[in-house]
């Protein structure tokens, strides 16, 4: 019986790994070069997952954070945004919602979006 709880307890400790938020990402925005891969740590910030987060009047559905990374061209030049965002906007998977919110616009082209959930992962 006692292994059995030790057991259950390490299962249940294990699922708290993996659904955490993370409390920390990089954060820079396509005017900073640093951002652009491969990525200068010398010159980005760290953002801090846990304050809130400026969504510009999006609705979050869910209040799990991930760190992201998104590139893209615009007009024609390589630029790369990185942070702490809602892991699901709007009904949709933040990718998705990047993807329609800001990739939309003129002179924007070959995006890409990755998340992670795990501190400083968005460094690649």
């Amino acid at each position: 019986m006692a292994k059995l709880f030790v057991l259950l307890a390490a299962v249940a400790y294990a699922a708290v790994l993996v659904t955490s938020d993370p409390s920390h990402c990089y954060e820079c925005n396509i005017l900073n070069h640093s951002c652009n891969s491969p990525i200068n740590l010398n010159f980005v910030g760290k953002q801090d997952c846990s304050k809130p987060i400026n969504t510009q009047g999006h609705k979050n559905t869910t209040s799990k954070k991930i760190c992201f990374t998104v590139r893209a061209t615009f007009f024609f030049a390589h630029v790369t945004e990185r942070g702490c965002f809602y892991s699901e906007m709007e009904n949709e998977d933040v990718c998705s919602f990047f993807n329609r919110t800001e990739a939309s616009g003129p002179g924007t082209g070959n995006f890409s979006c990755e998340i992670c959930d795990t501190d400083y992962c968005n460094n690649q």
